[in-house]
């Protein structure tokens, strides 16, 4: 089977660095390491004939424009592998990350995408972190799963390519640089499951999340994150499909009754956090109402 690595970029070339290299330490190689670079700084130049310097996988492809999905989906258009990696440039991948998912998909032939869990990097506590995924126990993410809360995190995931390219690739309208902002992961997921592809999550499936956000990005992060889970909802409502909408109704009201609990306890982390949460989900539902699906959001 046939596999290829695919990472979208934006001005983190250190990381991207250790990203790479973490790749090509690992116990099998993969056929290809796509990276779609949408850098604006001087070391975009640099950065490609570093890398080309690493291996003679690395295929490197600088663009002028942002999105990170609109970058994927660019990535997708390079690979005729059968299987695509999936990870972000601030991850280091276990060293056995490719030969688990080589004897995974031996077990599951018949499942078209899969994802893992998402650790803090070693020496570090995950309180610091956002997104990582950390459950243990191995399960089918389906329609009977919480669409907005999968556990399907982009920075360690593997598809089908012929599936991703046949439900249309990356929503371009979600995720980092786009309107929606996040939830690119989130929207994929939803869109398997409502095509009947479940996703097995594993914890065999492992990458290490990079330590480099200071508490004010981690701010902006929540805000971002919250906000593509409202116009997920949004979105699909929009669109004919209501069941986002329920989950996010039933999150924001646990949210309301956190801030509550933040008020009468004067815990000024627990406001702050539940508010940007509440504030983000509405903003980010109101505009997923105003985009209706044209299908010009999808690769092609």
């Amino acid at each position: 089977m046939t596999l290829s690595v695919l990472i979208a970029t934006c001005n983190r070339p250190k990381l991207l660095t250790q990203c790479i290299k973490s790749i090509l330490e690992n116990s099998i190689l993969p056929n290809e390491i796509i990276v779609i670079d949408q850098s604006d700084d001087s070391e975009s130049e640099l950065l490609q004939s570093s890398l080309e310097k690493l291996s003679p996988l690395i295929n490197y492809c600088h663009v002028d424009w942002r999105g990170k999905s609109k970058a994927l989906n660019h990535g997708l258009s390079f690979s005729q592998s059968e299987f695509l990696a999936l990870t972000d440039d601030d991850v280091k991948v276990e060293p056995n990350w490719l030969e688990t998912f080589m004897g995974i998909i031996q077990k599951h032939k018949n499942v078209k995408a899969f994802c893992g869990r998402v650790l803090s990097e070693p020496g570090t506590s995950p309180d610091d972190y956002l997104n990582l995924v950390l459950e243990e126990n191995e399960r089918w993410i389906d329609k009977c799963s919480n669409p907005i809360s999968p556990s399907f995190c982009g920075a360690n995931v593997f598809i089908n390519r012929e599936i991703l390219i046949s439900l249309g690739g990356y929503n371009q309208f979600f995720g980092p640089g786009e309107i929606f902002k996040n939830n690119d992961d989130g929207e994929l997921a939803y869109r398997l499951i409502k095509n009947n592809y479940p996703i097995l999550y594993t914890p065999e499936l492992f990458v290490y999340h990079s330590s480099w956000r200071s508490g004010k990005d981690n701010f902006q992060l929540i805000y971002n994150y919250a906000y593509g889970i409202g116009a997920l909802a949004g979105y699909y409502m929009r669109n004919g499909d209501s069941i986002p909408s329920v989950h996010l109704f039933k999150k924001t009201i646990s949210k309301m009754l956190k801030l509550i609990i933040g008020l009468i306890t004067v815990d000024s982390h627990a406001i702050k956090d539940n508010y940007i949460h509440i504030k983000a989900f509405m903003q980010g539902a109101m505009r997923g109402l105003s985009k209706k699906s044209t299908g010009t959001e999808f690769y092609s």
